[in-house]
């Protein structure tokens, strides 16, 4: 006699239900594949809620250089080597990216005074205003996850997001 397992069909994995458009196949166990793939949701959904901002429609802001000038506002003083690491970017996109930010007059880019071959950088006023705005953009935006989640459910999600980083980047070559 065959067991009821058996008789019901193929066992699928937490996250492997098939939706509209299938399953996740050989996906359904793969980390970097779910993260990508809300990755893609998040920049497209603060993307079209910036677009639809009045003010911010026309300013061709990418998420990367938006969260730069949010690190660089977190860690006054931060060397673009030190910013390329916390944000996990390559070093010549963080160039290109506090070009734009001072461009843009929302970042200044300094030598260092104690390392002259350093260069350090800053928020200016103006990119104070506008992280202000970004914070209550990013808030409305990320308010149907939060609604999802319980607080302790956030804080441990994000203690694991990290763990996950740290454990990914010691693994990265100088």
């Amino acid at each position: 006699m065959a067991s009821s397992s058996a008789a019901s069909g193929p066992q699928t994995a937490p996250g492997d239900e098939v939706r509209p458009g299938g399953g996740l196949g050989i996906l359904a166990n793969t980390l970097g594949f779910r993260l990508r793939r809300l990755h893609t949701l998040l920049i497209k959904s603060i993307g079209r809620t910036i677009s639809a901002t009045p003010g911010l429609e026309q300013a061709d802001l990418r998420p990367g250089t938006l969260a730069a000038l949010a690190l660089i506002a977190a860690n006054p003083g931060i060397s673009q080597t030190e910013l390329a690491s916390l944000g996990g970017y390559d070093k010549t996109a963080v160039m290109t990216m506090v070009d734009v930010l001072e461009d843009k007059d929302w970042a200044v880019r300094r030598r260092s005074p104690t390392d002259r071959r350093r260069h350090v950088l800053g928020v200016t006023p103006e990119g104070e205003r506008m992280l202000r705005e970004l914070d209550r953009i990013a808030i409305q935006n990320e308010a149907r996850i939060n609604a999802a989640l319980t607080e302790e459910e956030r804080r441990q999600l994000y203690e694991i997001l990290d763990r996950i980083y740290d454990v990914c980047a010691r693994a990265e070559p100088e």
